[in-house]
């Protein structure tokens, strides 16, 4: 038996999505430790009045481009048939489910698992 796992990709407009927020939120921390004296005096003022709610955005930002990047893929092939598929069910399989159909893909014919004998 030989297990391969790899990442499912969630879409260049989520990924796009969540690289600009990662970037503000990296931004935004440095900005907020370090450079409120490039800020203009208002904002650099309620930077420093607001910090909780600041800091409470800029991470809002970071679980957010988390969560746009995170699919939560979970499928198992069998000789090329789909035995399961988080992303089309919605929840991971119980062990005996996943016994089971890994059971009945092994029982198929050869050429219904995807096999071709041309040569």
């Amino acid at each position: 038996m030989r297990f391969h796992g790899q990442t499912h990709h969630p879409g260049d407009l989520r990924v796009g999505v969540a690289q600009m927020l990662q970037l503000a939120f990296f931004g935004g921390l440095a900005v907020s430790i370090a450079g409120r004296g490039l800020l203009p005096a208002a904002a650099s003022e309620w930077l420093s009045n607001n910090q909780l709610l600041s800091f409470g955005m800029l991470f809002g930002c970071n679980m957010m481009a988390g969560k746009l990047i995170n699919t939560g893929a979970f499928e198992i092939t069998y000789d090329g048939v789909a035995v399961w598929s988080k992303i089309g069910t919605g929840r991971f399989p119980s062990l005996p489910e996943l016994v089971e159909s890994v059971t009945d893909v092994a029982k198929l014919p050869s050429k219904a698992k995807g096999e071709d004998d041309s040569f």
